[in-house]
């Protein structure tokens, strides 16, 4: 389901632990190992929450990990608590390349990814960011699944510090909310996205708000820092 779609949908039961959660991810790949916002000894468990990382605010249209090293292929979110004071949106990132007029337009463009500054603080080490300055990371518009081998659009528009070439990124984002959708959260819910496959946004909230994340690789266990 997760190849097929870009996202799959569990539901798991009351009283779900970070091992439960871990072991319920571990078969979709390797995990990222990351320093804060953690809730277990190994690094792999993220809290993503109203007085944390990303707190109550938009939080734009973005690939995970679009600034890192490799390719970040997916992310779990669990529902802990609030996850319905507001969906997460998706795009097909998919069918959002194959509705693309003048395809060969962005077949060159190569953009480059750095934090946005609310996040830097909040997530990354001091030594973590020395290293994504000197490395910043840098990826096509138009790649290929790893597995699909489908073509893909790819932007994170969140993200994004600059292209090779000009590009209009407000008029390419228009064309991709085209194909936007939400999830709405529900309780013991878990979430499995592919991370290539879609990208995401979420509206400002008020109230609490808490999931947890695993961030994944198809391929191997990767980290910084």
């Amino acid at each position: 389901m997760l190849i097929k779609n870009g996202l799959e949908k569990l539901t798991v039961v009351d009283d779900f632990t970070p091992d439960a959660f871990k072991n319920l991810v571990m078969d979709y790949g390797d995990f990222f190992s990351t320093d804060k916002h953690i809730i277990d000894d190994e690094g792999y468990v993220q809290l993503v929450s109203h007085d944390g990382l990303f707190e109550r605010g938009v939080v734009p249209w973005h690939n995970d990990w679009s600034y890192g090293v490799g390719q970040y292929h997916g992310t779990a979110l669990y529902n802990f608590f609030g996850g319905h004071l507001t969906p997460t949106w998706f795009v097909d990132m998919k069918r959002a390349y194959e509705e693309l007029p003048n395809k060969e337009k962005y077949e060159n463009v190569v953009g480059t990814y750095f934090p946005p500054k609310d996040l830097q603080d909040k997530c990354f080490t001091e030594r973590q960011l020395r290293y994504l300055r000197k490395n910043k990371t840098q990826r096509p518009f138009i790649i290929e699944h790893p597995i699909t081998k489908d073509k893909l659009l790819y932007f994170s528009p969140g993200s994004l510090v600059d292209t090779n070439v000009r590009v209009d990124i407000g008029e390419l984002t228009e064309h991709c909310k085209q194909f936007e959708y939400p999830i709405h959260w529900e309780d013991n819910e878990v979430l499995v996205y592919d991370n290539l496959r879609v990208m995401h946004r979420r509206d400002a909230f008020e109230g609490e708000r808490i999931l947890w994340r695993i961030q994944f690789n198809y391929e191997e266990t990767s980290s910084i820092g």
